[in-house]
């Protein structure tokens, strides 16, 4: 038996009470649905429930133009459809496998290094999106707690939460950002250590490009309210219109919750629960909510198909090497 044989057994322990845990979350969730109601309100709106999957695609979109934004500043050659391959694959990883953060974080670095860019400046364009999408996280954070007031005290009073939800969430906007910084001063100090000699150029100059930054922070912040508008759209779609400020709110305290649990695959059973209480607290019944919560699910199956699809096509056009070869998954 080798010493790393208990460590693997703990892990592998680990994963099936995570497992566990979430299946009975969703348990809860669905526990005391009508299915028949719950049927009927996600086919009541006919085939413009195909729309579900449509803000997502917009997000990527704009979140692969947030990275052609941090390439043009660093000067390193990104081509618009290499960024949208990225976003799309290491997005479906992200929902779909164990540790999504890290498996997505991973293969970014890899497709990127497919299309020719070496290895050092594909872990300086991850990270330096990473950085901004923290900044444009702790911004979202806050809007929510400042626009979502209202919603967040009902949710707080039907949550039983002991301080102010609003508070808690404002709060919480320093730790993205506090990470963003910290990511900001790792990249400046590993750029001069003599294995990342190399880009050490392209990190001083995405550092100095306050232009450039201050422009990709606001794109990564269109992202995350395209994401927070297909919550919107959902809602209609399930006949439980909300208004866009408390869908913010709403959307603030669940990346929160899917941030804290990163190592389950999509947030499965935590995400779950959290949309059904706070839609439940804001009057949506067990059916319009469970509906919703279903039509989520089905949007991050269908982005997933799509990820691994386009990463199939890829591997396809490039020979498997050292360099190329495809994104496990």
């Amino acid at each position: 038996m080798t010493p790393r044989a208990p460590a693997r057994r703990r892990l592998q322990s680990l994963r099936v009470l995570v497992f566990a845990v979430a299946i009975a979350l969703l348990v809860y969730v669905f526990a005391n649905v009508e299915w028949h109601a719950t049927y009927h309100a996600i086919t009541g709106a006919g085939v413009a429930v195909a729309l579900a999957i449509v803000p997502f695609g917009i997000a990527l979109v704009v979140d692969a133009t947030g990275m052609l934004i941090i390439a043009r500043a660093a000067r390193i050659e990104l081509s618009a459809g290499a960024a949208l391959v990225v976003r799309v694959v290491s997005e479906a990883l992200h929902f779909g496998a164990p540790g999504g953060v890290v498996a997505s974080e991973a293969a970014a670095v890899t497709l990127l290094a497919r299309t020719g860019i070496p290895a050092e400046k594909a872990l300086l364009l991850t990270a330096g999106r990473k950085w901004l999408v923290m900044r444009a996280h702790a911004i979202y954070l806050a809007m929510g707690a400042c626009i979502g007031a209202s919603a967040l005290a009902v949710i707080g009073q039907a949550v039983h939460t002991r301080a102010p939800l609003r508070a808690l969430v404002l709060a919480s906007a320093i730790v993205p950002l506090v990470l963003s910084v910290a990511l900001g001063l790792t990249m400046r100090r590993s750029s001069r250590a003599k294995r990342f000699a190399s880009v050490r150029a392209c990190v001083a100059r995405l550092l100095r490009a306050r232009q450039w930054t201050a422009l990709g922070t606001a794109v990564f912040l269109c992202a995350w309210l395209v994401e927070a508008t297909e919550t919107a759209v959902i809602l209609r779609l399930v006949g439980a219109p909300m208004s866009m400020a408390s869908v913010v709110a709403i959307e603030g305290v669940l990346s929160l919750a899917r941030s804290a649990v990163a190592f389950v695959p999509g947030g499965l059973g935590v995400q779950d629960v959290g949309y059904a209480s706070a839609l439940g607290a804001l009057g949506a019944t067990h059916e319009t909510a469970a509906a919703f919560v279903l039509l989520k699910r089905a949007k991050e199956i269908t982005w997933i198909a799509i990820g691994f699809a386009v990463n199939a096509i890829a591997s396809a056009r490039k020979p498997a090497s050292a360099a190329t070869r495809p994104v496990p998954a």
